[in-house]
Order: structure tokens, then sequence, then C-alpha cells
């Protein structure tokens, strides 16, 4: 069961990145609840599988979309740019380039 769980997280990855915008984080909150359903859910035996591959999937998706949102937040505000008052590299050299 880890191999296909192993490929629905890859799924779930790869599904984001054919969206055009982040989702919001918020949207993950679904996984908290769909771990203590699969176990209320194990009976009958074939819903279990189906769970397990579901909530690999979306933990993939929102794994990549915490990622990218914290990759993306690395830019320098908006405000900042063009400011004489920015940091630049050369400041790291004492000024020497």
């Amino acid at each position: 069961m880890i191999l296909p769980a192993i490929i629905a997280f890859a799924a779930g990855v790869y599904a984001l990145q054919q969206q055009a915008v982040l989702p919001a984080l918020s949207g993950a909150a679904w996984l908290l609840l769909a771990f203590p359903l699969a176990w209320l859910l194990r009976k009958p035996r074939w819903l279990l599988p189906i769970c397990v591959l579901a909530i690999s999937a979306g933990t993939g998706y929102y794994y990549a979309a915490a990622r990218a949102e914290w990759r993306m937040s690395d830019a320098l505000p908006l405000a900042w740019e063009g400011s004489p008052d920015a940091f630049h590299p050369t400041d790291l050299h004492g000024g020497t380039a």
C-alpha cells in the first residue's frame, strides 16, 4: 500500500502544478478530518485503501502548495523595489563589488 500512496502523493503534487493560482492553505483542514474518517470507515475493507489514496493525494497537493507559498514569499516587497534604502549585495563586501 506504500507505493500506491506515494504515487497518489506525486499525483497531488502534479495536480497543483496544473493550477493557475495557489489554493488557500486553509483548505487543507479537511485532511485533519480525513484520517479519523478513514479509520471509522475501515468496513467495508475496500473503502480504507481508497481513503488512504485520497488522503495521500490531498496531502501532496497541499504540501506542494505550502512549499510554493513559502518559496514565492521570498520576494522583495513591492514598496521596497527601486528604493535607495533597499539592501544591495555589495553591502556584504563593504561597498566594493
